[in-house]
Formats: C-alpha cells, sequence, structure tokens
C-alpha cells in the first residue's frame, strides 16, 4: 500500500490511530488541471526585461556583475500553483555568481530575426553558466538591481549537486538574495489571471517523545496528535543541515512559546 496516495494516507490514518483524517473547511481551493490548460506564470514577469544591448548603452563598464537565478514553477496535489527558486548551498543561501566582459560581445552578428545580436549573445553565454551549475532551461529576461543583472530562467532540468530549491520567506539570505527576495511580487504565481497563496517554507516534524524536525530521507509524512486532533507540523527554524524541506500551504500557529506552520491537509504539502 502506497501511503503517500491520499485515500490510501486517509485509509492508513482510520486503521492504525483509529482518527477520522480532517479536513480544511475554511479554505478553498481550485480543482486540479492539467498542466497544459494552467495558464500559470511569474507574476514578476511583466517588469523583465529582456534586451541586453540596452544595459550596454545604459553604462560604460566594462564589467557586467551578474547573478542566475533558475526557478520552477510546481503545483500543489490541490492545483495551487507555487514558485521555488534554485540558490546556492552556501550558509546563508545566495544567488548563482558570475561575470560578463564588455569585449564578449565584440564581432556579435545577428543570428536571430528580430533580436539584437548582443542578445542573442547573451543568451548563449547565460546558458553555458546555467549548465555549469546542472541547469537547463528557457532564458526569460533579466532585472537589473543596484547595478547587478539577476536573470531569470525557468529551468527544465536541474541537477542539485551545486544548489537546493527555497521559497524566499522566514529564511537568511545572503545579501545579494535578500534584495531580490525582498520584493513583494517575486514569489507571486498567477493561474489564469488570478494570484495564487504563496506557500511557507517549513521543515517537517515528527512526535517520538518530543518534537524534532525529520532527518531520514525514508521518513512517512505523518501527522501529529495535537489538541485531540491530527495535522502535520513545520518547524520555521531548523539547525539541522539535513532537515527535509517543503512547501506548505496552511496558517502559522505558536505552541509553548515556538511558531510553527501546520495544515490538516496531507495536500498542502509538497517537498522541495
Amino acid at each position: 500500500m502506497k501511503i503517500y496516495d491520499r485515500e490510501n494516507k486517509n485509509y492508513y490514518i482510520k486503521k492504525f490511530f483509529q482518527r477520522t483524517p480532517f479536513a480544511e473547511e475554511d479554505m478553498e481551493y481550485d480543482e486540479p488541471e492539467s498542466i497544459e490548460d494552467l495558464g500559470t506564470n511569474l507574476k514578476i514577469s511583466s517588469e523583465l526585461r529582456s534586451d541586453f544591448s540596452l544595459v550596454m548603452r545604459e553604462t560604460s563598464k566594462d564589467t557586467f556583475t551578474m547573478r542566475l537565478l533558475p526557478y520552477r514553477i510546481d503545483y500543489m496535489k490541490t492545483g495551487i500553483a507555487y514558485v521555488k527558486y534554485l540558490v546556492t548551498r552556501d550558509v546563508p543561501p545566495a544567488l548563482f555568481k558570475f561575470e560578463i566582459q564588455r569585449t564578449a560581445f565584440e564581432g556579435a552578428e545577428e543570428e536571430v530575426e528580430d533580436e539584437h545580436p548582443v542578445t542573442t549573445r547573451f543568451r548563449t553565454m547565460v546558458k553555458d553558466e546555467a549548465q555549469k551549475i546542472g541547469v537547463d532551461g528557457d532564458y526569460k529576461g533579466f532585472l537589473v538591481i543596484d547595478g547587478v543583472t539577476v536573470v531569470f530562467m525557468e529551468a527544465t532540468k536541474v541537477s542539485q549537486e551545486h544548489g537546493v530549491w527555497t521559497i524566499p520567506g522566514n529564511q537568511t539570505f545572503a545579501q545579494d538574495a535578500s534584495v531580490l527576495f525582498g520584493t513583494n511580487n517575486i514569489s507571486v504565481v498567477t493561474k489564469n489571471g488570478k494570484d495564487q497563496p504563496v506557500p511557507y517554507y517549513g521543515y517537517v516534524m515528527k512526535d517520538d517523545d518530543g518534537l524534532s524536525v525529520v532527518t531520514d530521507k525514508d521518513w512517512l509524512e505523518m501527522p501529529i496528535d495535537m489538541d485531540n486532533e491530527f495535522v502535520y507540523l513545520f518547524a520555521q527554524q531548523a539547525d539541522v543541515k539535513d532537515a527535509r524541506r517543503y512547501a506548505v500551504i496552511g496558517k502559522e500557529i505558536e505552541k509553548d512559546g515556538i511558531s510553527y506552520y501546520m495544515t490538516r491537509k496531507y495536500d498542502n504539502f509538497q517537498e522541495l
């Protein structure tokens, strides 16, 4: 029996805990749809620039400081769309860094109709940098923040040897990531023109004679008995390196003076 499946999970809870799984009556969700029909996009996409030749005209500097920001739009089992970003494994996590020299664009010739040759070469350079960190994907544009060019790439293939997925929120980031993630709409995904709820970022917990975060990769997410109901509980912070990280649609609660994220619904969280 696969207890990751929702129906089998509910059966497991009823059989072994002799409780009826709780449904979250106070939260409404869209029904799941096929990926092709979702019409999802990053809200910040409307602010992204695409023509790097204009950046070169705006400044006379010879070296351009760059940050690469791979992302992926994912989906809860409820159909809610959300975005996760790939950051470095440094402590604290940062954006992937590289530089581009002005001389690298010398002799650029038109290869793509109606696209400046500098931008065409720039997209190739970005793809090369992405492959160095195990990422393939589609160039989506860039923002210039405090003189740093942050390039957005929708990742189609990712090797997580060099990075980890994250959701901007309660974590501590390096300054470059903190400045970017401090914008209001960096985490917002639209689906059919409607803003989606932004998940919390949390560490799944277990109760073995006391609450603790989970590091065992084979551990199955199990509800915790709290005030005579079963809930899934997630820590906001973790002091162990291998704590399992999740996107969580739920609410913030406090227990014994400590803040947690909580949901009653198994479909409301997904491991990153």
